[in-house]
């Protein structure tokens, strides 16, 4: 058992919820892939803790959805198949220009410097290739749209999609033109929404998901 572990003198987390953390971010950061084993000896090794935490980590990612688990072979990084796929999709369009239609009326001046916040973060994350970080600033920028159409319901829809849509984000190809294309997708969603224009920020956001949607359907084609 290790002696020494890095979050021993954190005092504002408990260790559990921590690995939790860290492993997330070995996953969002493409040091395990869809369909990749969890080595839980391995990641105690290199988080230098005990196997007690990562095997609850473990169990934590499978209840979000992040993870999966096979009777005698252990925990694997979940792995969407293409109808899984189209169907996020289908959802998070209905869900996302509903919030848009209604954030063109509604939306506050708080509202939009959550989404400029959020687009200030994808935008960092493109230019600077952060792979993980920008999973994480996309996610957080089309929450804050959907918060800013005031229905909490189809918030808290998004909230709970936002697992797959991380993986969804895995499965892609790390292509820098992509990352960037899509954090100028963001700010002229954000411009259509300050204008109070429904059509256009509906267009844009359209537009955005369906072809982030078939990226992802062209790459599964031939490898799942």
């Amino acid at each position: 058992m290790p002696t020494s572990s890095p979050f021993q003198h954190s005092i504002r987390k408990p260790l559990a919820e921590m690995v939790v953390e860290e492993v997330t971010n070995i996953i969002l950061n493409g040091n395990l892939r869809p369909g990749d084993k969890l080595n839980e000896v391995e990641i105690a090794e290199r988080l230098n803790v005990s196997r007690g935490p990562v095997r609850e980590a473990a169990k934590q990612l499978q209840e979000a959805g992040l993870l999966e688990a096979f009777a005698y072979r252990g925990s694997y990084v979940r792995k969407l198949n293409q109808r899984e796929v189209a169907e996020i999709y289908a959802l998070r369009e209905i869900l996302e220009t509903t919030a848009a239609a209604n954030a063109v009326r509604v939306a506050g001046p708080e509202d939009l410097r959550a989404i400029e916040e959020a687009l200030r973060d994808t935008e960092m994350a493109a230019f600077s290739n952060a792979r993980g970080r920008m999973i994480e600033a996309d996610v957080a920028f089309h929450l804050a749209l959907c918060h800013a159409g005031h229905n909490m319901r189809i918030a808290e829809t998004f909230s709970k999609l936002a697992t797959e849509l991380r993986l969804v984000h895995l499965m892609m190809n790390s292509d820098p033109g992509q990352l960037r294309a899509a954090a100028l997708d963001h700010a002229a969603i954000l411009t259509a929404l300050r204008e109070r224009n429904t059509d256009r920020a509906i267009d844009m956001l359209r537009g955005h998901i369906t072809a982030e949607r078939d990226q992802v359907l062209q790459y599964l084609g031939p490898h799942g």
